[in-house]
């Protein structure tokens, strides 16, 4: 039998810092604007909610307006946009 050749496994090409550099402000970019349209959302629904209020609005009954598009939601929906803009 003749010798089996053993092969080298290909080592996996690491990004240079300048690429990884690169990926990380990408990320960050993007975590940024996905928070801005979340913020944007939550003044939306803020708006929304306290235009029903002064009856200048009616898209649903007040309870659902309540549950859905209610206070605690657009504070929700802050809370996460800070968090994704890194606050």
């Amino acid at each position: 039998m003749s010798p089996k050749k053993r092969v080298r496994a290909r080592a996996v090409s690491t990004p240079r810092p300048a690429d990884r550099a690169a990926q990380h402000w990408a990320r960050r970019r993007r975590r940024r604007v996905v928070a801005g349209a979340l913020a944007g959302l939550a003044v939306v629904v803020l708006v929304s909610h306290w235009l029903e209020h002064l009856g200048l609005l009616r898209i649903m009954t007040s309870a659902a307006q309540d549950l859905f598009v209610g206070y605690p939601t657009a504070f929700l929906l802050l809370i996460i946009a800070g968090i994704l803009w890194g606050v």
